[in-house]
């Protein structure tokens, strides 16, 4: 059984990604009043916690079906070796 593993972006991809929301709402933010700063700065830190989130659980993700591949394979040498014994 063979795990094919879809391209996703990278972390790298995601903090390129963060940074222009960022320069696009610092633009916003210079325009509104003190109240409006702070949710607004709410709002891109809870951006940013659900991007930096989402992409951790990709990566850890990957990590898994490659671990699940690996000991598949480990089973079956190791299962045909105590057979034999």
């Amino acid at each position: 059984m063979a795990i094919v593993i879809s391209p996703v972006p990278s972390s790298r991809f995601w903090l390129i990604i963060l940074t222009f929301f960022l320069s696009f709402f610092e633009v916003v933010l210079k325009m509104v009043k003190s109240k409006e700063l702070t949710t607004g700065l709410s709002v891109i830190l809870v951006a940013g916690s659900i991007a930096w989130i989402v992409s951790t659980l990709i990566e850890v993700d990957k990590r898994t079906a490659i671990t699940e591949v690996k000991v598949t394979e480990n089973h079956k040498m190791i299962h045909t070796l105590w057979v034999d014994f």
